[in-house]
């Protein structure tokens, strides 16, 4: 007879990224578990998400390392035996495991406590512990996201040869919870334009260290205006619930404002205690969401000054025919193998506070369920003129076609990814002007432990398999490094940005080498994040000049290449060569004459032009301006053109971002012999 089970865990709440020890108990209800049964436990995905785009080490092997597991029976007599399947003390793991319930993962973790002999009875237990500290082990490191109350899943496994397994309904199981760390720092959040006369609000964020929105935090910021003029309040208030606030600014001059806000030090903050189970609360679209509600949730702790500055606001008396948006184009949640978290719309929107954004799971693993659940998020997210939403997925194409994000202007069923074709099928099954598809990360090699590895491999792109009707631009960047071109040594090449364990690929499989085949292709950039945190601040954004926040508006203009890239920093950037706008191409003959305009987030370190000679095969930086300066504005006349060439512009503030560079890079304008008609 199969015995009935029930389960808890205890805590059932735990602060993001921080060592605990949570304890989940099987009690027998009826019947009896004999020796040679089994019971697995599978915490939820995010507990088992790490750094680098990696699982962490999970294990039973060593009660001295962190992240180890035991098991204990009630009954005294009865010996269990404690397992943590393809377990590891390693701290970064990097293989794909089948999960316990679900689609396989890279976070897929599960732990088997098996009687050896004995038998427990109805009312005895079995406790699985995560974190055990007795022999050492500084605990178990809670989820780095919260991702709203999550199932803890528990399956009985018969001792037969079939391996029989009777899984405990979800609403029986218990929920785990994820509660923001410490609040560390602040962020602003305005948009580029605004009308002189007319309020609008900037966003202001409180994060912890791992970039969650810091909810719990009771803080008061003073509002002041570093540069320009703005009507604005003296005060705002954070609204604990959400860790967020926001800043109504009215704009009474033309030109450039920046808007800071800042708080003073305070001491330890107090918070009631809540009840530790998951309470429903409507969110936003009027979603039904789950909040969760802590033991004890934390203070801060503030003993510095917290400050932060908005992005760089145009003011004019009129909004511009075109406007800069922000956003990300690339990134994942639980529906790719190698991804957790749910809640990438609502963070993208509430916490980033992009523009626009699309989700992009591997498609390989999309199940028709899945599909459609992404169309109707995708749908049910979209607001014109706040929140621009495009529907997308990545196919994973292996060498020589790379990786390429796949986006429909409106909707679309044209699933072609590794499993079942090549970018040259895609292309087939594609309607040009409908969809688009834009490589990333061409020259990365992937080394599955540890950067430097030799022997890696990675999804490197042969250009001669081209398509100008559908690559209308190029990510050029993104969390796993930069692709532009082929450096090492660059602090952003892969091997130096620590999203990831990669090297970089030697060899023509970078952005500069597409370009000098001919292709036409813009630059953006976005983060590929993997744990439902698109629009993270160092890891890549994708600036589109637009008519409109709308779908088709963004569309539209990434369609025509009216597009900038930047590591994460809201710089404003325009390049126009002879009159003509990025993405576009103009006539040789009468010379070049680059005009470059910036307005940076900090002081402009360099700004350089560079040179792509088609005929010749090369790329030269034809000329480099230091500014130190927020603002330049200047024109370039190039003493020396040459007859089919490509500029494009490249920028570095001074100032590092979450321990990165600061970068910028334009789309190219091409310069071309004979005038052609602009596609």
């Amino acid at each position: 007879m199969t015995p009935r089970m029930r389960a808890s865990i205890t805590p059932a709440v735990g602060t993001a990224g921080e060592y605990g020890t949570w304890t989940v108990r099987c009690t027998v209800e009826g019947g009896q578990l004999e020796t040679g049964e089994t019971i697995a436990v599978a915490l939820p995905n995010t507990w088992h998400a790490w750094l680098r785009n990696s699982a962490k080490g999970v294990h039973s092997i060593d009660p001295t390392s962190p992240n180890y597991v035991s098991a204990s029976a009630s009954r005294g007599e009865v010996e269990v035996h404690c397992t943590v399947p393809d377990g590891s003390t390693d701290e970064y793991e990097k293989r794909t495991r089948d999960a316990l319930v679900g689609p396989p993962n890279r976070c897929a973790y599960h732990t088997e406590v098996t009687v050896l002999c004995g038998v427990l009875q109805a009312g005895d237990w079995i406790d699985i512990i995560y974190g055990d500290t007795s022999g050492g082990s500084p605990g178990f490191r809670a989820a780095l996201h919260p991702n709203g109350p999550e199932t803890v899943r528990v399956v009985l496994m018969s001792a037969d040869g079939a391996r029989e397994k009777t899984l405990l309904r979800e609403e029986e199981s218990p929920l785990l919870v994820t509660s923001a760390a410490e609040l560390v720092e602040i962020a602003a959040y305005a948009p580029s334009h605004t009308r002189v006369g007319s309020e609008a609000v900037c966003h202001i964020v409180a994060l912890d260290k791992w970039q969650n929105a810091a909810t719990a935090a009771q803080l008061t910021f003073a509002v002041s205006v570093l540069e320009g003029r703005a009507e604005h309040p003296a005060t705002v208030a954070l609204n604990p619930e959400t860790g967020t606030c926001v800043v109504p600014f009215t704009p009474t001059a033309p030109g450039v404002l920046r808007l800071e806000v800042s708080a003073t030090p305070v001491s330890h903050v107090p918070f009631d205690k809540l009840r530790a189970c998951p309470v429903r609360d409507t969110g936003a679209n009027g979603k039904d969401g789950l909040r969760a509600s802590g033991e004890e949730r934390h203070g801060t702790n503030i003993d510095k000054t917290l400050a932060a500055v908005s992005n760089p606001i145009l003011c004019a008396d009129e909004l511009p025919a075109e406007q800069v948006y922000w956003g990300d184009l690339h990134s994942h949640a639980r529906r790719s193998f190698d991804a957790t978290g749910d809640l990438p719309f609502h963070y993208a929107r509430d916490v980033a506070h992009l523009d626009f954004y699309a989700l992009t799971d591997h498609v390989e693993g999309l199940t028709d369920e899945m599909w459609q659940e992404i169309r109707l998020a995708t749908q049910d997210w979209y607001d014109p003129g706040r929140f621009a939403t495009i529907l997308g997925y990545e196919a994973t194409f292996p060498a020589p076609w790379a990786h390429h994000n796949v986006y429909f202007r409106d909707d679309g069923d044209v699933r072609i990814g590794g499993h079942n074709g090549t970018v040259q099928d895609l292309w087939q099954q594609l309607a040009a002007g409908e969809a688009m598809t834009i490589p990333h990360h061409t020259g990365v090699r992937f080394s599955p432990k540890a950067s430097n590895v030799p022997g890696g491999t990675g999804p490197n792109i042969d250009w001669q398999y081209a398509n100008d009707a559908f690559r209308r631009v190029v990510e050029v960047y993104s969390g796993h490094g930069l692709c532009e071109y082929y450096d090492p040594a660059h602090p952003l090449a892969y091997q130096h940005c620590d999203f990831s364990l990669n090297d970089s690929a030697q060899g023509p499989h970078y952005v500069q080498d597409g370009w000098l085949t001919g292709q036409r292709m813009g630059t953006i950039c976005s983060s590929d994040n993997h744990q439902a945190q698109p629009g993270r601040r160092q890891t890549g954004l994708a600036a589109v000049w637009a008519p409109a926040l709308t779908r088709s508006g963004i569309f539209d203009s990434i369609h025509h290449r009216r597009t900038y890239g930047t590591t994460g920093a809201r710089i404003l950037l325009k390049v126009w060569v002879n009159d003509t706008f990025m993405g576009q191409e103009t006539a040789s003959g009468d010379g070049v004459s680059v005009r470059v305009w910036v307005v940076g987030t900090a002081e402009i370190a360099w700004v350089e032009i560079l040179r792509g000679d088609l005929d010749a095969q090369r790329f030269d930086v034809v000329y480099r301006r230091e500014p130190q300066a927020t603002i330049v504005a200047f024109t370039w006349d190039d003493p020396q053109p040459v007859a089919n060439a490509l500029y494009y512009v490249r920028l570095r503030q001074q100032e590092l971002v979450a321990g990165r560079v600061a970068q910028a890079w334009s789309s190219p304008v091409w310069v071309v012999q004979a005038k052609e008609t602009a596609s």
